[in-house]
């Protein structure tokens, strides 16, 4: 039952991350109007507002101009009610699950926003980070100590930038974007810093299969900018599985010496 509430509440929530993907960029009101057909304008109505099941009822179309709504809205709540129900069938009964799950769905919010407009906004990172620094507070066993996010979180912090100023000066360019940066820094908070550094060399390892499929379905040369964030958000899921788990670091070969 608890998967189940999970997953519902994913949706809500996916429900609301659409919302989000495309006002915020936009500069646009997240409250108001209410839910509208992009294309015609028209408000839709409460009883096909259900996240995922308004769309399957309406057949993927408007209920006013019959025009097709992007598969995309169904796909992104789908997506956050998936994640919501993964994580708490896993990890059930695990007292910081509640934190876990927030951090799941700000990592996939996270992903989705930087694909799309290759920026990380600090209306995700910071809070996230706030919400983390709370963690190890609230569950001092989980990461070893009552301040373990936070000294996670300023060691992370101060590495990012360092690699950030080090790559601006080898390169002569941005090498790191601030948002990954600061994503890193709020995901130390969550993970401890053995688990951080997992977390980048997995994304290191995702990065360049996700950049070509960016390049894939969006055009531009390898040299083009392009984000970063979603190699690191999942790089970021998996080492939390594994800290979930009790078990240890996953891929324990990837970094054997901090399992």
């Amino acid at each position: 039952m608890t998967a189940v509430w999970a997953g519902v509440l994913g949706l809500c929530i996916g429900s609301f991350a659409n919302v989000f993907l495309y006002r915020y960029p936009r500069g646009e009101s997240l409250w108001r109007p209410p839910s509208r057909c992009p294309q015609c304008g028209k408000a839709v109505r409460l009883r096909h507002n259900v996240p995922l099941f308004g769309w399957i009822r309406l057949k993927g179309r408007c209920f006013d101009c019959g025009r097709p709504i992007p598969w995309t809205y169904p796909l992104v709540e789908a997506a956050f009610g998936a994640v919501g129900a993964l994580v708490a069938a896993r990890f059930a009964g695990v007292p910081a699950l509640g934190f876990y799950l927030a951090f799941y769905w700000a990592l996939l919010l996270a992903a989705l926003v930087d694909w799309q407009t290759q920026y990380l906004y600090d209306i995700i990172t910071l809070p996230l980070g706030a919400v983390g620094l709370a963690v190890s507070l609230v569950h001092p066993e989980l990461l070893g100590g009552r301040w373990q996010s936070a000294l996670a979180c300023a060691t992370v912090l101060g590495a990012m930038l360092l690699v950030q100023a080090l790559g601006e000066w080898l390169f002569g360019r941005e090498a790191l974007g601030g948002g990954d940066v600061k994503l890193m820094a709020a995901a130390a908070c969550f993970l401890g810093v053995p688990r951080t550094l997992q977390a980048l060399m997995l994304a290191s390892l995702f990065g360049l299969p996700l950049l070509l499929l960016y390049r894939l379905l969006n055009g531009g040369g390898l040299r083009d900018p392009a984000p970063f964030g979603p190699a690191l958000a999942l790089g970021c899921a998996l080492a939390a599985w594994g800290l979930l788990s009790g078990g240890p670091v996953f891929p324990t070969w990837l970094l054997p010496g901090l399992a």
